[in-house]
C-alpha cells in the first residue's frame, strides 16, 4: 500500500474521460489503469525502489512502466 494517498489520481482520470467523451472530444483517449502503482511512472527497466514520494509498489511500478511504454511509443508513432 502507498504510503501517501494525496488525491485518487485514477477516479479523477476516470471522470476525465467521461468528461471528453461526453463533450465530444474529437482526439482518442486512452487510460491506462494499474493497481497499486504510484505516481512514478517512468521509462522501463530503471529503478522502481524509491516509494517514499511515488507511492505503489516497485513490482507493480515496474509492470506499469514497462506496460505503458508500449502505448506511449505506439501513440508518438501516430504524430
Amino acid at each position: 500500500m502507498a504510503l501517501y494517498n494525496w488525491w485518487p489520481s485514477s477516479l479523477h482520470c476516470k471522470r476525465m474521460v467521461q468528461r471528453l467523451a461526453e463533450h465530444e472530444f474529437p482526439h482518442s483517449c486512452l487510460h491506462l489503469d494499474y493497481q497499486d502503482v504510484g505516481h512514478g511512472i517512468r521509462f522501463p527497466y530503471i529503478p522502481t525502489t524509491n516509494l517514499r514520494m511515488n507511492g505503489g509498489t516497485a513490482k507493480n511500478n515496474a509492470h506499469a512502466a514497462k506496460d505503458s511504454w508500449h502505448h506511449i511509443l505506439a501513440f508518438l508513432e501516430q504524430l
